[in-house]
C-alpha cells in the first residue's frame, strides 16, 4: 500500500511516521531506564555490527553479540584500570564508561546521517 493510496483512505503517513519514531523513541527510553545504561550497549553494538558486515540478519547479530560483549569488557577494563590508577576506594560506575562510548558512537551516526 503507498502513501497515495494511504492518503485515500483517510489516514495521514508523515503523522503516523512521526507518531512512530516518538513512541519508538519512548520505549527505548524506558527500557535503558529500567535495564540500565548496559542495555544501552546492545543498541550501539548492533549498529556497529551493521557498520561492520552489512544488514544481513546471519552475520550482524552474531557480529553484535561479540561488538556488546567487547565493548562491555573494554569498559569494565578502563574502568579498573582508572580506579588502580587514580586509587579510589570506590569504583567509577561501568554505566559512564559505556555512556561515553555509546553516546561517541551516536553522535558519529549522526554526523555521518546529515552530511549524506
Amino acid at each position: 500500500m503507498g502513501i497515495p493510496n494511504a492518503k485515500q483512505l483517510g489516514f495521514e503517513p508523515e503523522f503516523i511516521r512521526h507518531l512512530g519514531a516518538f513512541v519508538v523513541s519512548l520505549l527505548t527510553a524506558v527500557i535503558v531506564s529500567y535495564v540500565g545504561i548496559i542495555g544501552f550497549i546492545e543498541l550501539v553494538a548492533l549498529h556497529i555490527a551493521r557498520f561492520l558486515v552489512g544488514s544481513n540478519h546471519l552475520f550482524s547479530m552474531p557480529t553484535a553479540i561479540l561488538v556488546g560483549a567487547s565493548i562491555a569488557l573494554s569498559a569494565d577494563s578502563i574502568v579498573k584500570l582508572i580506579s588502580i590508577y587514580v586509587d579510589a576506594v570506590a569504583e567509577l560506575p561501568l554505566g559512564v564508561v559505556t555512556s561515553i562510548i555509546g553516546v561517541l558512537f551516536l553522535v558519529y551516526l549522526i554526523i555521518k546521517r546529515l552530511r549524506e
